[in-house]
Formats: structure tokens, sequence, C-alpha cells
């Protein structure tokens, strides 16, 4: 007989799989299968299967149950012989079963050695024996037992087991270099224990290894809300030096086609940052002479790290720091203001608290709501120069003062690719996010060609590498570039349900179109990549008229990063090849009558 405990319970006589019948019984059969080889009393029994409500007949159904069991374990054994497998003790029953039989045993054993293996010295075999010991899981929540069990203490220590086994595992992944291997599984220790800091701490380093730095610095702020909300508290020192450690990154210098990539484990570097150098200068230069700069670009492009990094370098010019705002995470304008004065540190009802301060304000994603953003940026620059805003956005916030950086994608391939030559940025980002994710890879000779059409279909957006990079964990390089032909509603990275899609990421830069600017955008596909006011206007007509207001639409839509102004050209627009795909799936639902998805 073979038995299933850690998840769905699943009891097995050669292959044959065994229904254990009705709840109630199955319920029995559970709690002696979480003690192999134990007696349980009849008493505990009741209470695993019944609680405090314990009927009258109970004793009488309980022995009812076993002999239904045995029943079905021993099938062909004499009814007064089926004693093999629930076997009766002085104060109740107890399963007996071959312990290699049964997985709860087998993790039990695999995990022992592990822990035998680090103390010998050997974290690379202790790491490799957690791994299969938790891949015996099927569900760490054991969601069957528990509602099969109640208020079973042996399921609780069960799940703490996995818990244990779980840290020791993502430990491991970190200090040996594989943080790759454990990433999933520290999201889900993460997703588990949403108040311990070191788990949070843990998880929050795996995604900064694997290139993951903006969900990292998103998964910080959320996890800092939860600790303020459910326990009144700050991050500790575990979950600060983490953070530090992302707003003060550090990467080397770009290589070269076939230089050996460095070691995940060595990389320290945010790969949306890659490239960047001269951004990051640019910037920073505005801030220190203009009271608002804001940066804009298309989604994914990398704004976020640009303007965080840039925010880490003025730190020191501002008397009273950097305060940062996640737009993304605030509903309206005055949670939007609240949140600004409760991070300045001033009680809700105080206004001064904007007049008296010199800080950097960042207003990340501000794209979420620009006009309240607009509006506290003006109430906090207004009649005094103590205090700067640096915004990343999709779209400006169009006041007179403000000094717009445009973010550019990385740049592509430019023509045949020359081996001596540098490798060109967008090339050279996803190949160092491969590198995480399948150690050992490189961009070279035999695969570039292939690498720079992957690099092409992202647009050179850093987003957009990375989710395609993450396929390579298991996908080929054909596979992953065959990803960019499914919709993009399936487009995000495998394992991580709770990373946005593609078009989930894009959606919301469409939620912001008027009815005009929506069905214009809907309809770009259909124009050359690069177009002027005369082809749109041949595109829009008969829906909108008037060259004038078709040229205001194109605008409005270069404006929200939907379109890009064509570099050495004026008056010409560019449509990436992701924004035609959200374009032409924009017109089949409209065709369809399908709601915006």
């Amino acid at each position: 007989m073979r038995l299933k405990i850690l998840g769905p319970l699943q009891v097995s006589r050669g292959t044959t799989p065994v229904d254990l019948g009705p709840t109630k019984q199955k319920a029995v059969f559970a709690a002696l299968a979480l003690q192999p080889g134990h007696g349980v009393a009849v008493s505990e029994l009741q209470e695993a299967v019944w609680g405090e409500r314990v009927p009258a007949r109970a004793r009488e159904l309980l022995h009812t149950y076993i002999a239904r069991l045995r029943q079905l374990l021993e099938p062909e054994t004499p009814p007064r012989a089926r004693t093999n497998v629930i076997v009766s003790t002085p104060t109740g029953y107890a399963l007996r079963v071959d312990p290699r039989a049964v997985d709860l045993a087998v993790f039990h054993e695999l995990v022992g050695r592990a822990r035998q293996r680090l103390g010998e010295g050997q974290p690379r075999r202790a790491l490799r024996l957690f791994r299969h010991a938790l891949h015996l899981w099927r569900d760490p929540a054991l969601s069957e037992l528990t509602a099969l069990l109640r208020q079973s203490v042996e399921v609780e220590a069960l799940r703490l087991s996995w818990s244990d086994a779980a840290r020791d595992y993502v430990t491991l992944g970190l200090r040996t270099g594989s943080p790759a291997e454990v990433r999933d599984l520290a999201a889900q220790l993460a997703a588990r224990e949403p108040l311990d800091e070191q788990v949070q701490a843990h998880y929050l380093t795996v995604l900064e290894r694997t290139g993951q730095r903006s969900l990292a610095l998103s998964r910080y702020a959320a996890v800092r809300d939860v600790l303020r909300r459910e326990l009144g508290v700050e991050p500790g020192p575990a979950l600060q030096a983490v953070y530090r450690r992302l707003v003060e990154p550090r990467w080397p210098p770009p290589g070269r086609l076939g230089t050996p990539m460095p070691p995940p484990a060595a990389v320290g570097w945010p790969g949306d940052l890659l490239h960047r150098d001269r951004d990051v200068r640019a910037v920073a230069s505005l801030v220190r002479t203009h009271r608002l700069v804001t940066v804009v670009g298309p989604p994914g492009c990398g704004k976020s790290a640009l303007v965080r990094e840039v925010a880490g370098e003025m730190r020191n010019r501002f008397v009273d720091g950097v305060v940062t705002v996640d737009v993304a995470g605030v509903a309206d304008r005055a949670q939007l203001r609240t949140r600004m004065i409760d991070l300045l540190a001033g009680p809700s009802s105080d206004r001064s608290v904007f007049e008296v301060r010199r800080v950097l304000v960042v207003l990340d994603n501000a794209e979420h709501l620009v006009d309240a953003c607009a509006l506290l940026t003006d109430t906090l620059l207004r009649g005094q120069h103590r205090s700067a805003v640096l915004v990343a956005s999709r779209e400006p916030l169009n006041l007179p003062y403000e000094v717009i950086r445009r973010l550019w994608p990385l740049a592509l391939p430019d023509g045949d690719t020359d081996l001596a030559a540098p490798v060109a940025p967008a090339v050279d980002l996803f190949g160092r996010y491969a590198a995480r994710v399948r150690p050992g890879f490189q961009v070279d000779g035999g695969n570039v060609a292939l690498v720079e059409r992957i690099c092409r279909r992202a647009d050179g957006l850093p987003l957009v590498l990375g989710y395609a990079a993450a396929h390579l964990a298991v996908e080929s390089l054909d596979g992953v570039l065959s990803r960019f032909d499914g919709p993009l509603a399936r487009f995000r990275p495998p394992g991580e349900d709770g990373r946005p899609s593609l078009r989930a990421v894009l959606d919301r830069s469409v939620r912001t179109l008027t009815p005009a600017e929506r069905w214009l955008f809907a309809r770009l596909a259909a124009l050359p990549p690069v177009f002027d006011l005369a082809g749109a206007v041949r595109l829009a007509d008969p829906y909108l008229h008037d060259p004038a207001e078709v040229a205001r639409v194109l605008n409005r839509l270069q404006e929200k990063s939907l379109l890009q102004p064509e570099r050495g050209t004026s008056g010409r627009h560019r449509c990436l090849g992701l924004m035609r795909r959200l374009s032409t799936e924009l017109l089949a639902a409209e065709t369809t009558g399908a709601e915006l998805g």
C-alpha cells in the first residue's frame, strides 16, 4: 500500500487507487495516517472527527468506519483477519504501513539527512535533499486534512514542518548562489508568513538576485503596510537592510558577446538600470536646478527604477531626506494627501507640514492619478522653494514649471552583429536576466540572432525582456520567441501568478483614454510602425473629420506613452510592436463586443 498525506489524501494498493468512502470515514483514516505506526486512542479519534460536539453514537460509528476501511484496504482477506493495515491497540487503533511507502515519512527522512549534510559542511547536498523533500508536498496548506480534521494539533505541526524546511531551503538557496531555484518556494513561504520579517527579507533578496528589483520594491511597500496595519510597527533591521540595498544599487559595466557572465549570486545590479547611467546623471542634474522633474516613457521601460536611483543619489541634498509614494497603491486624491502627510511625519490635519519641510518627494506610477498628483505637487511647491518633486509617469502632470525627461527603450541591435563590438544594450540585459534564470547562459555566435529577435519583439523594454528571459527556466529560446505570438494576457513569468500579465500592464494606460483616443489607438495597427498625420487622418475618417482634432488625439496618445515621437523627424510617430499588438487586441474585442480584458 502507498499513502500520500502531503496534499489531498491518496491511498493505493499497487497501482489501484482506493476510495476511502464518505467524509467522516475518510477523516478517521486521516487521523490514523498522520501518526503511522502509533496508536491513536478512540477518544482522540472522536475529537479529531467531530470536534467538541461528539454524537452519542460516536463510538459505534467509529467502529463501523474502521470495519469499512479494513474491508477497503484488505478486500481479499477474511473479515476477522483484516488487521494487517489497521491494527487494534489497548486504547484505540494504529495504521501499520511501510514508512518507505508514506510521503510523510520520506519527507522527514530527507529533511533529517539534509540537516545532517548541512552540519557536515555540505550545503549543496543539503540544498538538493531539501528540494526533493519539499517536492513531495502537493499542498503546503493541507487544505483537505484541515477540512477533515477539526483543530488537529498534528495537522498544524505538519504545516510548521513544511515552513521550517522551506526556510532552510530558501536560506541555502541564497547562501549557495541559487536564488532562481528557490524563487517559487520563497514566494509561497512569504504568502503563508506575511508577518515574518525574516521570511519577507529573504523573499525580497531572492527577487533582487533574480533581476526583479521593481517587484521587490513593490513587495517591500506592501509588507511595510501590512506590518503597520496589523502590528503597528515599522519594518525591522532585516527588511530595512534589504530595502537600502534595493535603493542604493551597483552594477558592472556592459559585457561583450561571448564574455562569460558572473554567476547569479555575484551580480548585485538591478537590471532595470543597466545602460541607464547617462539618464541617471541627466535626471539628477535636472533635479538640482528645477522644482518638478517628470520622467515619462512607455510601460516597462524602467522609469520607477530610474527615479528611485536618482532619489538615492540626491538624498544628501535635502535636509529632510526623500519621501516616496507609489501612487499605484493609492485609491484617490484624499488617500494620496493622507499618505503624503503621514510620510512627512505630520498630523493628518496639519497643512503646514507641506510648508516647512525640505524634502525630495518621489511620486511613482503617477499616471494612476495624474490630476491628484498635479494638485498635490502644486500645493507642495507653490510659494516656497525648499522642496522638489520627482515623478515617474506614463504621462506628464502638465504643470507650467514641469521639466520632462523622456526615457526611451533600450537600444536594439543595428544591422549585422559584430561579435567583436559591444553587445547592444537590450541584448546585454536579456543575456544577464537569462543567466540568472539559467546559470551559465551566454549570448554568443550560436544564439545571438535568436536573442536579437526576442529583444526586437520585446521592443527593448526591460520589463518585457525580464518576462521573456524568465521563460528560459522551462523553455528554449525558440519557445521564448513563440510566447510573443500568443495573447498578451498570457504573457507573464512562469510560476508567478502574482505578477501582472503584459496585457494588464498595458491596460493601465488604456484605461486613461477618452473614447476618441481609444477609437483611434485601436486602429493604429493598420498603419506602418512609423506614420505621420496624413496617414492617421485617412484612417480616422469618417469618425474624426478635422485633421486638427486627429493631431490633438495623436499628441495625447504620445503624451500617454502609447506612441513615441520618431527620433530625428518632425511630426512623425512610432508605435512600438507591443502597442500594435495591444491595438489589434482592442479592435478585436471592440468588434466582438468583448470588454477590455
